[in-house]
C-alpha cells in the first residue's frame, strides 16, 4: 500500500532541474564522532555499488568534509538546478532550547564558526554564514552536521535547510537521519520532511523515530536500485517498505542479528510526482562518461573481498581536504596496498575533490623494472603524463624536450585535479624526483605509502601529515576471516564457533593476529587441516607446522 504525505500550502519556489544527461545525486555523510559514530559509508557503500548494476545514469557525488559551510559553497558552485537527489546521511533530533544547551555543556554539539571562536563562552550563538540561534519555544528539528572540532556537531534547523535547497531548487531529498519526520504530539511543526515539503520540494523521505543502522541500509539499497531501474520513486518507497516487513532480521554484532518491526518508519512527504527528465549524452559528454567508467575498472576486487575501513577512509578524507600531500605508513599486513586501490577507485565513483582520475604507481615495482634503462624521474613523469593528459595532448607532450616536459606536467597537475598515489615509496631517494613532487601543489594531491616515516621525503612534501594505518576493526575482521575460512578451509565460521570456547579461542586468536589482513590471509587457511584450539596454541609459539 502507497501512502504519502502532502501539503496544500503553495510553495515559494518550485523545485526544477536543467537539461542534464544523467541523475546528478549529492550525498552528505557526517560522522563527527568518528571512532564513536556509526561506520562512515554504512549507507554510500552499498549505494555506489549498486549504480553499476543500474539501468539509469547517476553521477553522484560525496560531499567532503560533511559539513554545513562545505554544502553551501559546494552548492553555491554546481548552482541552482543542478543536482535531481540530495541524501543526507547523518544525525537527527528533535530538540528543545533547553535540551540543546544541555547537549552543548555535553560537548554532543556546537554552533561553530569557520574559523572557530574555540570554547569561548556563547559560541554556540556563532554559526557558519547564518545569524545567531535565538531561544524559542517548544522543539525544533536539526540535522546534526561535522563542525571543525572532532566529537562536537553542527546543528542545522529545518527552516535552514528548507531554505538551502529551495535556493537551489532540488526537487528530491533523502533523509536517512533520527527523527527527521518526527513530530512532537503537540501543535508545534517540527517535521523536518514537512518543512522541506512547503518549501518547494517536491518529495521527500524521511524517517519517523530512530532506526537502526541496518535497516537503513536494506532500505536504501533496495530503494536506490529500484530507482535507478527508472521505475517512480513512489513504487520504489513501497517496495522498500515491503522489503522491511518481509525480512524483519537486523544486524546486530559479530554475525548476531534481532527482529524488528520498523517497515512503518520511512515516511514520505510529496507535493507532486516525480520524474526525472534525462536527455541524451552529446559526442563530447559521452566519450567522458565511458572514460571515467574505464577508468574505475581498472582494479580488481581482492581475492576475498574488501571489509571495513570506513574509519581510516573518513579519517584520510579529511586530510587530504586540508593537505595535498600526505603519507600512509603501517607495518608490513596492515593492508596498506589493498586499501589505496580501494581508494583510486573509489574516489574517482564518488568524485572526491573532482578528481579526473586517480592515478596509482607502485614505485618499488615500477623503478626496479626500469632501473637499467631510464632514469626515475622519467619513469614517473612519464607514468602520470599517459594517465593524466588527454590522448592527443600526451603525444604532444612526448616530443618535447625533458626539462619541458616536466614544467608542463607540473603546471598541467596543479591546474587540473588529479590523485596520485605512490605506493612502496621506501626506495625513493632520487633528487629530481623529489623536487618534482615538491611542486605539486595545487588542485591535484598526492599520497604516499610506506613502513617507514620517510624523513627526507617529508621535508619536501608531506610535513607531520601522516596517517598510521593498523588493523581492520572486529566487525572487518569477523567478516574477512569468514570469507577466508570459506574460500580456504571449505568451512562455516558461526559453525566452526558452536560453542563459548570456540568463540573464545577465536577471539584470542584475533586479538594477537591484530585484524591486519596479510596476516589473516596467511594464518587462518591453515584451519583446512587443524582445529581452531591447534591453530591458536601454535601461533602463540610461533610454531606453525606445513606453514611456510
Amino acid at each position: 500500500m502507497r501512502f504519502s504525505r502532502k501539503s496544500l500550502r503553495p510553495a515559494v519556489l518550485e523545485a526544477r532541474v536543467n537539461d542534464h544527461p544523467q541523475i546528478n545525486l549529492l550525498i552528505v555523510t557526517a560522522r563527527p564522532s568518528e571512532e564513536s559514530d556509526i561506520s562512515y559509508r554504512t549507507i554510500q557503500r552499498p549505494l555506489i555499488e549498486s549504480l553499476d548494476r543500474a539501468s539509469a545514469r547517476v553521477n553522484s557525488h560525496i560531499l567532503r568534509p560533511g559539513t554545513f559551510e562545505s554544502l553551501s559553497k559546494h552548492l553555491q558552485e554546481k548552482k541552482p538546478g543542478y543536482y535531481h537527489i540530495i541524501h543526507f546521511d547523518l544525525h537527527g533530533a528533535v530538540l528543545s532550547y533547553e535540551e540543546l544547551l544541555q547537549s552543548k555543556e555535553k560537548a554532543e554539539v556546537i554552533f561553530s564558526y569557520a574559523h572557530s571562536f574555540d570554547r569561548a563562552s556563547h559560541s554556540y550563538q556563532i554559526r557558519w554564514g547564518r545569524g545567531n540561534l535565538d531561544e524559542y519555544e517548544g522543539k525544533k528539528a536539526f540535522l546534526l552536521f561535522e563542525s571543525e572540532e572532532k566529537g562536537r556537531a553542527e546543528p542545522a534547523e529545518a527552516k535552514e535547510i528548507a531554505a538551502l535547497l529551495q535556493q537551489y531548487r532540488l526537487p528530491v531529498c533523502i533523509i536517512n537521519a533520527c527523527q527527521s519526520a518526527k513530530q512532537d504530539g503537540t501543535a508545534n511543526d517540527t517535521s523536518l520532511a514537512k518543512h522541506l515539503q512547503e518549501q518547494g520540494v517536491d518529495l521527500v523521505l524521511a524517517m519517523r523515530y530512530s532506526v537502526s543502522v541496518s535497516a537503513a541500509t536494506k532500505f536504501m539499497q533496495c530503494f536506490y536500485n529500484t530507482l535507478f531501474e527508472n521505475r517512480p520513486i513512489e513504487e520504489a518507497v513501497a517496495w522498500s517498505r515491503s522489503l522491511l516487513f518481509k525480512d524483519k532480521n537486523r544486524e546486530a554484532y559479530l554475525g548476531y542479528s534481532i527482529e524488528l518491526e520498523d517497515w512503518v518508519l520511512p515516511i514520505v512527504y510529496q507535493r507532486k510526482p516525480v520524474k526525472f527528465q534525462i536527455r541524451a549524452f552529446d559526442s563530447t559528454e559521452e566519450e567522458a562518461y565511458f572514460a571515467k567508467r574505464s577508468r574505475t575498472s581498472q582494479f580488481s576486487t581482492p581475492r576475498y573481498g574488501f571489509y571495513g575501513r570506513d574509519l581510516d577512509i573518513l579519517k584520510i578524507e579529511k586530510l587530504l581536504t586540508k593537505h595535498n600531500h600526505l603519507l600512509i605508513t603501517g607495518m608490513i599486513g596492515a593492508g596498506k596496498s589493498a586499501l589505496l586501490r580501494y581508494l583510486s577507485d573509489w574516489w574517482i565513483r564518488t568524485n572526491f575533490k573532482a578528481v579526473r582520475n586517480v592515478i596509482y604507481f607502485d614505485w618499488k615495482k615500477s623503478i626496479k623494472e626500469t632501473e637499467n634503462s631510464s632514469a626515475p624521474i622519467t619513469v614517473l613523469t612519464n607514468f602520470l603524463a599517459k594517465a593524466a593528459f588527454p590522448e592527443g595532448e600526451f603525444e604532444s607532450w612526448k616530443t618535447k624536450k625533458e626539462s619541458v616536459r616536466v614544467h608542463s606536467l607540473i603546471e598541467y597537475l596543479n591546474a587540473h585535479s588529479h590523485g596520485i598515489i605512490l605506493d612502496h615509496i621506501f626506495t625513493l631517494e632520487n633528487q629530481d624526483a623529489l623536487q618534482f613532487l615538491q611542486r605539486i601543489v595545487g588542485k591535484s594531491f598526492v599520497v604516499y605509502s610506506s613502513v617507514n616515516p620517510e624523513l627526507r621525503l617529508s621535508e619536501y612534501t608531506f610535513k607531520q601529515a601522516v596517517y598510521r594505518l593498523g588493523g581492520l576493526d572486529k566487525e572487518a575482521s569477523y567478516q574477512l576471516a569468514e570469507a577466508i575460512v570459506k574460500d580456504t578451509a571449505d568451512k562455516d565460521l558461526d559453525k566452526l564457533l558452536d560453542s563459548f570456547a570456540q568463540r573464545y579461542e577465536f577471539k584470542q586468536l584475533q586479538e594477537l593476529i591484530q585484524g591486519f589482513p596479510g596476516t589473516m590471509q596467511e594464518v587462518l587457511p591453515l584451519l583446512k587441516d587443524r582445529s581452531l584450539e591447534t591453530l591458536g596454541e601454535q601461533f602463540r609459539e610461533g610454531v606453525l607446522p606445513g606453514y611456510s
